[in-house]
């Protein structure tokens, strides 16, 4: 069987988090093809784990060499592993770097494709074409191909999520933060129903899709009963869109007290949750530990300059609110939008500090800087 090797490039993080799409990619792919992956947060030095799989497998047998890039350091570390390999073998770069910048990523003499958007059917599309498959198309970018093919899965639920049996879990992956000893990140939806102007979905061009509860139900009984995780991190946009799918979910948690759970949404959505007490008490019951929230500025006009669609009033009631339940509340913010001034950053502060206030459940606030 051909091979291929997926790389997560070194990051400024200290949290590792699981590469959850590049395991899906891998899942996706493994019954045509070996998928290799290689951490270089838990590798130090993946030339050298790379240069062990060529001398071991043959430089023939391996197809390509895949990266997944963030804008940021990660560049450095991702093109670093891709001067080092280019002459031995193809060199495909993915995820929200060269989706973003897909002509300038194939225009780099290291680079030799480049997949936008999700990769798993991109990826395996490519795969058939290094192995010399015929392909009616092609859903990756290259040195002659540049047409822009966003690439999405429009059903989560049917493909199989991620093939723990085969890819073991390492346990620097597993998180003990937020009152949890073991818990483990999962994704559960992509994209969202939104259009903040400032977030990368709305670049991606790709729709709101969810896992169906029934399936996610089975991947944390898988988690627990081979790991003896004691909380689940859904890490996605936006968790609370589908309220069936959440109470289903939240029901589930309440059954299984051993896992516990955390979660972002936007925050308009409990407008609609916040005085329905029975809602309320359930998501407490369920061990729901900690909500995040995207307020992203202290100023309407900032807000409405990047389509986020919230009010600062209703941002202050419903903090106030949430502080009758324990549950710990954490905000983001941004600063530095274009055209925003002095007065309206003080905004941004004079805002965390009222929420601060108001709950003492409220955790200080992440304030980024804004990157274009």
């Amino acid at each position: 069987m051909k091979k291929a090797i997926l790389c997560f490039p070194a990051i400024d993080s200290k949290l590792i988090q699981y590469p959850t799409g590049l395991y899906k990619i891998a899942t996706y792919c493994n019954s045509y093809y070996e998928i290799i992956i290689i951490d270089q947060r838990i590798f130090s030095n993946p030339i050298i784990e790379i240069n062990n799989l060529i001398e071991n497998e043959g430089v023939d047998n391996i197809l390509c060499l895949g990266l997944s890039v963030m804008t940021g350091q990660q560049i450095q570390s991702a093109l670093e592993i891709s001067k080092v390999f280019h002459d031995k073998l193809k060199i495909v770069w993915g995820g929200i770097h060269p989706t973003i910048l897909p002509k300038q990523t194939i225009s780099n003499k290291y680079i030799d494709y480049v997949i936008i958007g999700e990769g798993e059917r991109a990826f395996l599309n490519l795969l058939n074409y290094l192995c010399g498959k015929e392909n009616d198309y092609h859903l990756f970018l290259s040195k002659v191909n540049r047409n822009l093919t966003y690439n999405y899965l429009s059903d989560l639920t049917s493909h199989k999520y991620i093939d723990f049996s085969k890819y073991k879990i390492d346990d620097s992956y597993f998180i003990k933060r937020d009152g949890f000893k073991k818990a483990f990140t999962i994704e559960t939806s992509r994209g969202c129903p939104h259009n903040c102007y400032y977030c990368h979905n709305s670049i991606f061009k790709k729709p709101y899709r969810f896992i169906k509860s029934s399936k996610i139900i089975e991947i944390i009984d898988v988690l627990y009963n081979c790991y003896k995780i004691d909380g689940i991190i859904f890490q996605e946009d936006n968790f609370f869109v589908n309220i069936k799918r959440v109470q289903n979910i939240i029901d589930y948690f309440i059954k299984n007290k051993s896992v516990g759970w955390k979660t972002n949404c936007r925050i308009d959505y409990f407008n609609k949750f916040i005085d329905d007490i029975h809602f309320m008490n359930n998501l407490v019951k369920s061990g729901c530990n900690v909500l995040q929230f995207g307020i992203e500025s202290g100023s309407q006009r900032i807000l409405n300059l990047i389509n986020k669609k919230i009010k600062i009033e209703d941002v202050i009631k419903i903090n106030k609110k949430l502080s009758m339940y324990p549950i710990n509340i954490r905000y983001n913010f941004i600063i530095g939008f274009p055209t925003e001034t002095k007065s309206e950053m003080q905004a941004t502060l004079d805002l965390i500090n009222r929420l601060l206030l108001d709950n003492r459940n409220v955790e200080p606030p992440f304030l980024n800087i804004y990157n274009p």
